[in-house]
C-alpha cells in the first residue's frame, strides 16, 4: 500500500512525521530480514560441499572425492571431511599410504 497520498494530503506535520517514520521502520525491518536470510542461505549453500581423501580398494590409488567413502570399494583414509578440494589434496600428499602409492608409479 502506497502511503504517499496520505502523507502528501496531510496538513498536520505530526501526522505526516508519524506516517513517514512508520514506513521507514518497515523498510528497515524488511532490509534487515532480507540481509539475514540471504546470509544464512549463502552459508548453508557453501557448507554443503565436503571433500574426503579416499583410497580405491582395488587399485590402491588415493583420490579426493566429494561423496563419502562407503568403506568397501572406497576406503576413507583420514576419517575427516575437508572444506575445499585444495585442502583435501594437501592432506592427501602428506599421508604416508598415499605417498607410497605415488612413489610406485
Amino acid at each position: 500500500m502506497d502511503i504517499r497520498p496520505f502523507i502528501d494530503g496531510t496538513e498536520d506535520e505530526t501526522v505526516r512525521s508519524v506516517l513517514t517514520q512508520g514506513s521507514e521502520k518497515m523498510i528497515r525491518k524488511i532490509a534487515i530480514t532480507t540481509a539475514l536470510l540471504s546470509q544464512f542461505t549463502v552459508s548453508a549453500i557453501g557448507a554443503t560441499e565436503q571433500w574426503w581423501v579416499a583410497k580405491d580398494a582395488v587399485s590402491k590409488q588415493c583420490e579426493v572425492v566429494t561423496k563419502k567413502p562407503d568403506g568397501t570399494l572406497v576406503i576413507d583414509l583420514a576419517k575427516t571431511t575437508y572444506k575445499s578440494e585444495a585442502e583435501a589434496n594437501a592432506a592427501m600428499k602428506k599421508m604416508p599410504s598415499c605417498k607410497k602409492a605415488t612413489e610406485q608409479r
